[in-house]
């Protein structure tokens, strides 16, 4: 028994891996989606200067009305200048608002829930298309 080459055969077009015997007319439109480590916050509680001298303290808690930093987060906000739908990561803040993304000041009341801290961030990164085919 002879052995067998594992892979393609040898006059298989690289593009067309996988397809079958005829491969044209397909095109794969697939999702790409981004993960990035976050990590789950610091537990250092004192800041500190170059020197080690201590600035301020951190907060105790790091949730706020049940939402904790590094949520996925959308936020409705009807009015005032932030005004829109954002949907990101939030991070709680001493005064008990939220940043979300960017967006800095927005109340936990147009806040829902999306997906709970995990330490990732995740985004979609448009559409990934394969090569047209010969």
């Amino acid at each position: 028994m002879e052995p067998r080459a594992i892979g393609p055969p040898e006059n298989a077009s690289p593009r067309c891996v996988g397809c079958g015997s005829d491969c044209r007319g397909v095109r794969l439109r697939v999702p790409v989606l981004g993960i990035t480590a976050c990590g789950h916050g610091l537990r250092q509680r004192t800041l500190v200067d170059a020197f080690g001298f201590p600035l301020g303290y951190r907060r105790r808690t790091k949730a706020v009305h049940g939402f904790r930093t590094g949520d996925l987060v959308r936020a409705d906000v009807p009015k005032g200048k932030h005004r829109g739908v954002h949907r990101s990561r939030e991070a709680v803040r001493a005064s008990g608002s939220l940043r979300v993304g960017k967006t800095d000041g927005i109340s936990w009341r147009s806040c829902q829930l999306l997906q709970r801290a995990d330490g990732y961030d995740y985004k979609q990164k448009g559409r990934a298309a394969s090569p047209p085919h010969d």
